[in-house]
């Protein structure tokens, strides 16, 4: 399969301005620096790490046009992230 240059370049730009901005894993490390210590923190902060390394995997492997390519997934998938984020 040949390795379409532009797709790769919108993936590669959407990762670096999501890992450069601060976001609310800043916040919530910050907080959870403050409440619970060092400790506490760096458990939070590996499980941050891996959770973006994970979606970062599962993106780039082609999970989701994958799961999209089957009639009737995508507004399951939608809903289901609308309703995460709005929680």
């Amino acid at each position: 399969m040949p390795l379409d240059h532009a797709q790769l370049g919108a993936f590669l730009f959407a990762l670096i301005a999501l890992v450069g901005s601060p976001g609310p894993v800043t916040l919530g490390l910050a907080a959870a620096g403050a409440a619970f210590g060092f400790r506490a923190a760096s458990r939070f902060l590996v499980g941050s790490l891996c959770g973006a390394a994970l979606t970062i995997t599962l993106v780039g492997s082609g999970t989701a046009s994958a799961l999209l390519a089957y009639p009737g997934v995508a507004p399951v998938l939608i809903g289901s992230a609308v309703a995460y984020m709005t929680y």
